[in-house]
């Protein structure tokens, strides 16, 4: 682990780099009227009060952002130590505290927007509606043809987020609203594109940075991110030259599998040794979100795992943000 810089004058933050992730230790938002915001984001609300349905990817406009900020001026402090951590390629940005336990999930919802809209544009979710904070947690009566990672409570194999669109977001945000209570939900985190570029050079593994890298990948888009419903599928590399890493391997699987393309086998057998390689202690590092906490991660390289749960009152909230 080693200290890097960062030209900040508030929050009070620390760098530092652990198995080849740079990650900002963000201290405390607490000090944050949050009241004072809430105040003027309700004006966008119907009857002057906002709901987290309503926040979706045209509510704000650049010019209520500037007089938000104005009006409030310590965010654009936290936005210039934010989007500054982003642009130097910061893979974990880890904010300790929002200050915002024992709000409703809606306040909530709306406060972590303000947040992300630091760092850059918050993009939808849900296609249909529109709306960017999305749900993680246990959804008891979904009957998706094919669920994404964030509706259940089982194991979340190692992905990127958004894997399955044309253009995968660069960061991705969550905030923890309760934590499961069992000991799971750990999340673990890998350099993959760090991860690419040792193994190219090893003679042992380079055939599989140059597959990954050449070969098409087939990818299935989960039922709750199409427009239809249905069954929806793009092609991509997994490893690229504008987006680095894009993978999820049941994603991939299933893909092939709708277009009956038997050429997916070497593809999907040789992920799989990847990910042995990732799963390595020495490759990854382990998180577990406390409460009122959120991180913001650097989707393009990092590769993102959840172990399994049985707490089904776990709940984050996530949202996906174009830099």
């Amino acid at each position: 682990m080693c200290t890097l810089n960062l030209d900040h004058s508030y929050p009070p933050s620390t760098g530092y780099l652990v198995k080849g992730i740079d990650i900002l230790e963000v201290h405390d938002f607490s000090a944050i009227d949050w009241e004072n915001i809430l105040s003027h984001m309700n004006q966008l609300g119907r009857n002057q009060r906002l709901s987290r349905a309503e926040l979706n990817e045209n509510l704000f406009t650049e010019s209520f952002r500037i007089n938000l900020f104005d009006k409030i001026p310590m965010l654009w402090e936290i936005e210039k130590t934010l989007r500054n951590a982003a642009l130097q390629g910061y893979h974990i940005i880890h904010i300790r505290q929002l200050g915002l336990a024992g709000k409703s999930p809606d306040e909530q919802a709306i406060c972590f927007y303000v947040i992300a809209l630091m760092i850059g544009f918050p993009l939808a979710a849900n296609k249909v509606t529109g709306q960017v904070v999305w749900d993680i947690r246990k959804q008891m009566n979904n009957d998706a043809l094919y669920q994404t990672f964030s509706e259940g409570s089982d194991e979340a194999t190692y992905h990127t987020d958004t894997a399955f669109y044309n253009e995968p977001v660069k960061y991705f945000g969550l905030y923890c609203r309760k934590s499961a209570s069992c000991g799971g939900g750990v999340n673990r985190f890998c350099n993959a594109l760090a991860l690419r570029n040792k193994l190219s050079k090893e003679p042992d593994t380079s055939w599989m940075i140059k597959l990954m890298t050449e070969r098409t990948a087939i990818f299935q888009v989960p039922t709750s991110f199409t427009k239809s419903g249905g069954i929806e599928t793009i092609e991509a590399k997994v490893f690229g030259h504008k987006t680095p890493v894009r993978l999820r391997l049941d994603s991939i699987e299933s893909g092939f599998e709708i277009k009956n393309d038997l050429s997916g086998i070497a593809l999907t057998a040789t992920i799989r040794e990847f990910l042995r390689h990732v799963d390595k202690p020495e490759n990854h590092i382990e998180m577990q979100l406390e409460e009122d906490s959120a991180i913001f991660v650097n989707n393009h390289e990092l590769l993102h795992y959840r172990s399994s749960f049985i707490d089904h009152q776990r709940h984050l909230m996530r949202i996906w943000i174009k830099v």
